[in-house]
């Protein structure tokens, strides 16, 4: 009766430990690694174990002694070389970027294609550690009322980027007060003031003549146009016109001046260096020759520290002025179309999560221009790409050369 009682006992003890050691791919491999655990844990007999497990002794003596095979032996070069490569990419290395960089550095002995690297990958839990970006899939729908796209970012690189408009009112006559609506529209790229236009009242037809006036001087721009939440701005024809001219309208927070400030900044100086410094207008005809004296004196005469001593329309002229001398054709996206410009794009994307996020911050200016240099360094002649026929952009660059 006892040794039947072990028996039975020694019997499940064994059937426990194969069924722990259960996986996708057992069956005798997994039942000769249990009788081989046992035997060393407890001293069991090979014999003993072998008849519970329903298994031969010279089936498990042959496994035993089996040499590992050429597929074992790569998958575990395999293995080794993608946690190299991990560790000195910082793990940002997913699949694909895996398999062109493991071809790239000729890491294998063999030939591993994108399947067996990402079953490996995926066996082992190894993936690229990068953070996703966030986005923000909740969007606000109001006809005609749109966000403020433009965030506050009036400093622009180059011209016709962003347009900002405003009307003020501004009086003329002799003995009979007149008040009328003066429209100006202003290029970001130096504060230019493109077009200006006078009328009785805001209205959106007064604020499209001033647009086909802008329009007149680059009639190939494609501009964002920032405005505030007037009636004139929020009207269904003038919506229809900037969609008619391909643009996109940004406007201001109710009672967010300063998020037009540029405008404003402008209106500011029409008044108290201009308008203020003269006598009042006794006629429409003379106020419009003010106007049109103002918009030539500020873009023309007036020169600004901001503007590294240039004069707006002086600025606004110089980095086309620099391209010309180059010989060079000069071609820009639209305004919020970032994906026109998408190859510089992806590459911030890259320098961001898989260079600047994976180092310390920089205490010093000088540690962050060497780190900006490693990243220069790094994706020019160490990082393959797929897309470059598994070269570095270095390598790919000189191949077409």
């Amino acid at each position: 009766m006892k040794g039947s009682a072990r028996k039975a006992r020694d019997g499940d003890c064994i059937r426990k430990k194969i069924n722990r050691n259960t996986q996708s791919g057992g069956g005798k491999g997994l039942r000769y690694q249990a009788i081989k655990e046992l035997n060393q844990e407890n001293g069991w007999s090979i014999s003993q174990l072998c008849k519970i497990a329903d298994s031969s002794r010279d089936g498990y003596y042959k496994w035993l002694n089996r040499k590992p095979s050429q597929y074992h032996n790569e998958q575990a070069e395999l293995l080794e070389a993608i946690v190299e490569l991990e560790e000195e990419h910082n793990w940002t290395l997913g699949y694909l970027a895996m398999t062109t960089q493991l071809s790239f550095e000729n890491r294998l002995s063999f030939t591993a294609g994108l399947k067996r690297i990402t079953n490996c990958m995926r066996k082992h839990g190894i993936r690229a550690n990068i953070r996703k970006k966030k986005r923000n899939r909740i969007q606000r729908h109001e006809e005609y009322i749109n966000d403020n796209l433009l965030q506050g970012q009036f400093d622009r690189e180059t011209k016709n980027e962003v347009w900002v408009t405003d009307t003020t009112e501004v009086a003329y006559g002799e003995h009979t007060l007149h008040k009328v609506r003066v429209h100006v529209i202003l290029d970001l790229y130096g504060r230019y003031a493109l077009s200006y236009n006078i009328s009785d009242t805001e209205t959106s037809s007064a604020v499209i003549e001033t647009f086909n006036r802008a329009f007149t001087v680059e009639p190939d721009a494609q501009p964002m146009i920032h405005t505030d939440r007037g009636s004139a701005y929020c009207s269904s024809m003038f919506n229809d016109y900037l969609a008619s001219k391909n643009c996109i309208h940004s406007m201001s927070h109710p009672g967010h001046p300063w998020e037009n400030s540029p405008i404003e900044r402008w209106w500011n100086d029409f008044k108290l260096i201009w308008i203020n410094k003269h006598p009042r207008p006794k006629t429409l005809a003379e106020l419009e020759q003010l106007v049109k004296g103002a918009i030539e004196y500020f873009n023309t005469k007036r020169a600004y520290t901001s503007k590294n001593g240039l004069t707006a329309e002086q600025f606004r002229n110089m980095f086309n002025d620099y391209l010309a001398s180059k010989n060079c054709i000069h071609s820009m996206s639209h305004p919020g179309h970032p994906w026109e410009n998408s190859p510089i794009e992806r590459w911030w994307n890259d320098f961001k999560l898989i260079w600047i996020n994976k180092h310390p911050r920089p205490k010093t200016l000088a540690e962050l221009e060497q780190l900006v240099k490693g990243a220069i360094e790094y994706f020019n002649t160490k990082r393959a790409y797929t897309s470059k026929n598994g070269l570095t952009a270095e390598q790919f660059r000189n191949q077409a050369a």
